[in-house]
């Protein structure tokens, strides 16, 4: 053996003698100061790693319901609110998602966040992301014009139709009042029979007037709330779930 190395081993063992001697809270000083930046880095890794592996598992389950509840308490808890309705659907969350959103708020004391709620309405609707609406009938009329919600006719059978028939909510495409709005808005005006090629009254909603297995204080507005499927869903039978759900069937 070199007289290097064994000037080497002879400082490793008496690092280790003194390390052995050292109080736990020496140990932890010792080990803070010479080991804490590949220290740091590993766990950085470890973090990073686990994260993505998390991120690209949950990115393969596939999300089945997706209900928007606009002005709804942010505070409640949701994850606890999907976890029952998964139950009550037989769906697996292990394998899919369902998510309560409450993060879409509207109020006239707030434009940032009232135009933030504007623009991911308006994107999720067009991508196709969300399957259920749920909002106050003044709140669920602003978006009417835009067609973002099903001819329930379309969706639901005659027999569930019927029995909602007192309940439901009715667009009717007014071209005056379209004319006049694009004139207002500097916009040139296009003749059409609206979203839903039809001056006739269309039902797009369904009004609840009692929500069950819902969180206490659900909604900041405890009045009736509009049941509505999103156009471009892709789960309509997952939303026809959630309305029984909601009817506490």
């Amino acid at each position: 053996m070199s007289s290097a190395h064994a000037n080497i081993q002879d400082e490793i063992n008496e690092q280790k003698k003194k390390f052995k001697d050292m109080t736990p809270k020496q140990k932890f000083r010792y080990f803070w100061d010479y080991y804490k930046i590949p220290t740091l880095v590993i766990i950085v890794a470890v973090i990073f790693t686990v994260t993505f592996v998390r991120d690209y598992i949950e990115g393969q389950k596939e999300t089945l319901l997706y209900a928007t509840l606009i002005n709804s308490n942010p505070m409640n808890d949701y994850e606890q609110l999907a976890a029952d309705f998964a139950d009550y659907a037989g769906i697996d969350l292990e394998q899919n998602h369902v998510i309560f959103d409450s993060s879409v708020q509207f109020s006239t004391e707030n434009y940032q966040m009232e135009m933030a709620s504007t623009q991911k309405m308006m994107t999720m609707a067009s991508a196709g992301t969300m399957d259920v609406v749920l909002a106050d009938e003044e709140t669920f009329s602003n978006y009417t014009d835009a067609g973002y919600f099903y001819d329930l006719r379309t969706v639901l059978d005659a027999e569930l139709l019927k029995t909602y028939e007192d309940s439901l909510y009715y667009y009717t495409y007014d071209p005056k009042a379209a004319r006049a709005k694009a004139e207002e808005a500097g916009v040139k005006y296009e003749e059409s029979n609206g979203p839903y090629d039809t001056l006739e009254p269309v039902p797009i909603g369904i009004r609840l007037t009692k929500l069950h297995n819902l969180p206490e204080g659900t909604f900041l507005n405890s009045g009736c709330q509009i049941f509505g499927i999103c156009a471009n869903s892709e789960h309509v039978d997952q939303a026809v779930t959630f309305l029984h759900f909601l009817e506490g069937q």
